[in-house]
This record gives C-alpha cells, structure tokens and sequence, in this order.
C-alpha cells in the first residue's frame, strides 16, 4: 500500500512540475522531420565553398604521384602555399594541377581522387 501511495504521489508531482498536456499543447510536427531550409546560392556570394574541412585526404603530386602527406585540405593548402609562394586552392580555373587527393593510402589508386589541389601564378609584365 505504501508503493502505491509513492507512485500516485510520484504521479501527481509530475503533472503539477510539467502542467497537463491537451491538444492546443502538443507540436504538430516534430521539427526534425520538417524540411531542411533551401539556401538561396546569392546569399553566399563572395564566400568560397569549402568542401569537407575536417575530412583527411591522403595527398598524392602530379604528375610523378608520389605520396606526400595526410592532411585536411586548408593543411595542405597553406603547406603548398609555403612551398610554391603563390596562390594554393581547389579552384581549376586559371591554375596548374600540382596535387590530387585521395580518401585512402592504396596504391595504385583503387578509386579516383576525391580534391584537386591547383596553384596560381601570377605574373606581372613589365
């Protein structure tokens, strides 16, 4: 008789702490099955896309492909940059392939580079 009085009590405590719940009270839709807002790509003008930051490539050179290192992308862009003393990034346009990326160490290559790594020089004509 003593558990039941605890249980009834427990009971009671519980709906006076969280209130009663009724219709006008409960969620119509649980909000991790709404939709995932569309981004409007003219919001993000100016800021480069930066795919897979904390992701680890193994980084190959080209065109000898020999193995270089494992690093995140922004890791060997700035290590590239050092070594080339110019602009190091994903962008093909304007620059000269230097580096391919893979997501696992076989060789040879069991599957096709996942980045690109491309450096741009720049000269001034005088």
């Amino acid at each position: 008789m003593n558990r039941l009085s605890n249980c009834i009590l427990l009971i009671a405590g519980l709906t006076a702490f969280f209130g009663t719940t009724s219709a006008n009270t409960l969620p119509t839709k649980a909000p991790f099955l709404s939709p995932a807002p569309i981004r409007d790509s003219t919001i993000f003008i100016g800021i480069p896309y930066r795919p897979l930051q904390g992701t680890l490539f193994y980084w190959y050179s080209w065109p000898y492909d020999t193995y270089n290192d494992r690093k995140t992308i922004p890791d060997e862009e700035w290590e590239m940059w050092l070594y080339y003393a110019a602009l190091v990034d994903t962008d093909p346009s304007g620059g000269e392939l230097i580096e391919r990326g893979y997501l696992n160490n076989a060789y040879p290559h069991n599957i096709l580079p996942s980045q690109f790594l491309y450096v741009h020089f720049v000269y001034s004509a005088k």
